[in-house]
């Protein structure tokens, strides 16, 4: 039941219903807390994070992004976790901080196979150079992304605040 509650954070957020995505939110978190299951009670916490981020509140999406993932043994959710964190950073005009874990999620995902993820974070990262001022170093990775991750192309003016973390 409580993947269930989590999927449903999605959809409902999808839908722009953010009650029932809360809902469904704190209904997951309760039960994975119950569960003892720290790895599923961490990826909600990152859904958590992202749906204040959905909801335009990147100052409150930091605190359930922290490294409640890296405890949870799964560098997936944590690269997820940290592109979110890197995205409120960018909102919030902290660009050294939003750079670095986005180039630390970055990281991750090159480390295994994950060709959408890299993509998406490539999306951010580059928006973040650009609003850093770093155009030059934003249109290198854009060419590079462009010519070597198929993915990257197919999703175009793609932004992290407002898609969902890991399907589209």
């Amino acid at each position: 039941m409580g993947r269930i509650d989590n999927a449903r954070i999605r959809v409902y957020a999808g839908m722009e219903r953010f009650d029932d995505a809360w809902g469904s939110a704190h209904a997951a978190l309760d039960r994975f807390r119950q569960l003892g299951n720290e790895m599923w009670h961490a990826h909600t916490q990152r859904d958590v994070g992202w749906l204040h981020l959905r909801q335009g509140s990147p100052d409150q999406a930091l605190a359930p992004l922290g490294d409640v993932t890296r405890r949870a043994g799964d560098a997936y959710a944590e690269a997820m976790a940290r592109h979110l964190r890197g995205v409120a950073h960018r909102e919030l005009g902290e660009l050294s901080d939003a750079r670095g874990d986005l180039e630390a999620a970055l990281a991750i995902y090159q480390a295994g196979a994950y060709e959408w993820n890299e993509a998406a974070v490539l999306h951010d990262l580059i928006r973040t150079l650009r609003a850093d001022g770093a155009s030059d170093e934003a249109d290198r990775m854009e060419s590079s992304a462009i010519s070597t991750n198929p993915a990257f192309a197919r999703m175009p003016g793609r932004d992290g605040a407002r898609a969902i973390p890991d399907e589209e």
